[in-house]
């Protein structure tokens, strides 16, 4: 697992992998977005901030 800023550095992450492991074959990849919270003073989640779609790009 890893934690990326973006989609865009995918690519980027799988090219250094295979440089680094040139043994190894990726042969798939899952995406989980974050889900940011806000929270109290007292550490619980009291609502969430919704995604931007604008940031993402659908294919």
């Amino acid at each position: 697992m890893v934690w990326l800023r973006t989609l865009d550095d995918l690519p980027r992450m799988e090219a250094t992998i295979s440089a680094r492991f040139p043994h190894l074959t990726i042969v798939d990849r899952a995406t989980c977005l974050h889900t940011v919270k806000q929270l109290d003073g007292g550490g619980r989640s009291i609502g969430h901030v919704a995604p931007d779609p604008e940031i993402f790009v659908w294919s």
